[in-house]
């Protein structure tokens, strides 16, 4: 698994097995009319399997996961801290978009340019003690993820 091939690879093992994908989206600033902001808007831009500290799309495109989400009906605001206020209002931008309850969605990814990821960082801190080839990291994570371990 070198290079293009090995991710051409990894998609097209992703597809045979029918592996669990996720959504990748983003979240754009709501319009202003006058002094009225609108809500931020979440925007789906396709379907995308998480390996780790990796999206892998089925063109083949590479991305560091962003901000893991899980889309679920939001139920009343009960004022806990600033990070909790934030998921919730990510969570209305989700439920608006009319994305289904359930769905895990991906926010933030950033695309990752293949010809200069030779390796990666299996916890994405970029700790040379924690870096392995590209072609390595993503045969061990496809194989989890197209044939889970019993139980998870």
């Amino acid at each position: 698994m070198q290079g293009h091939a090995g991710i051409a690879e990894a998609v097209d093992r992703l597809v045979a097995t029918g592996a669990r994908t996720e959504l990748r989206a983003e979240v754009r600033a709501g319009r202003r009319f006058g002094p009225v902001r609108r809500p931020d808007v979440v925007v789906p831009l396709g379907r995308v399997w998480r390996l780790g500290v990796l999206l892998l799309d089925v063109e083949g495109r590479l991305y560091r996961t962003g901000e893991v989400i899980h889309a679920q009906p939001v139920r009343f605001d009960n004022h806990q801290s600033d990070r909790a206020a934030a998921r919730r209002a990510l969570r209305v931008a989700i439920q608006r978009a009319g994305i289904a309850p359930g769905e895990t969605v991906v926010l933030g990814a950033e695309p990752v340019d293949v010809a200069d990821a030779r390796e990666v960082s299996w916890d994405g801190s970029g700790d040379p003690a924690t870096l392995v080839p590209l072609a390595d990291y993503l045969r061990d994570r496809v194989a989890l993820l197209a044939d889970p371990p019993p139980g998870t």
